[in-house]
């Protein structure tokens, strides 16, 4: 694939998210992220945030996250020079669903951690003695979230997330 089969591409169906665009394609995500950079007419909005992550595999060394590959796929929306109305509005559009899937997971955090916090037997009796008197306000600090979260049976995530989503 070439510089100006990607142009053409990009002109016929507008702006895409890396993926449509590697579905159209049939690319190797990596090649294609570099002939689209290498292509000055594509242009990239980057909607994410980068974070930097200690690596759990190596000691002692941090990763950038997302990966490249993945922040291209999921996160960047590529359309031409001339398409840069459209490519902002497609850029909304996904970081308003982004917002709204990220709120689905911390309501789903949130709800984890207040069953979790109401099934301890200590509760009851904090309840009484604090002026905390929901575990909807309980800071998420309380109890080390994976800590507690690796306790809770996946059926209960997957009962939630069938009927959040």
């Amino acid at each position: 694939m070439k510089s100006q089969e990607i142009v053409k591409m990009l002109r016929e169906t507008g702006p895409q998210t890396g993926w449509q665009l590697l579905e159209q394609t049939h690319m190797e995500a990596l090649p294609l992220w570099q002939l689209c950079r290498q292509t000055p007419e594509v242009r990239f909005e980057c909607i994410g945030k980068r974070f930097v992550r200690l690596d759990r595999a190596v000691e002692g060394y941090a990763r950038l996250s997302p990966s490249i590959r993945r922040e291209f796929l999921t996160y960047t929306i590529l359309g031409l020079e001339s398409q840069t109305a459209a490519i902002d509005t497609k850029a909304l559009q996904l970081r308003q669903e982004i917002r709204k899937i990220s709120q689905a997971k911390r309501d789903l955090a949130r709800e984890a951690m207040a069953d979790i916090v109401e099934s301890l037997p200590e509760w009851e009796s904090m309840r009484n003695k604090s002026a905390l008197s929901s575990p909807e306000i309980l800071p998420m600090t309380w109890l080390t979230p994976y800590h507690a979260l690796r306790s809770v049976p996946a059926k209960w995530f997957e009962a939630r997330i069938s009927t959040s989503w």
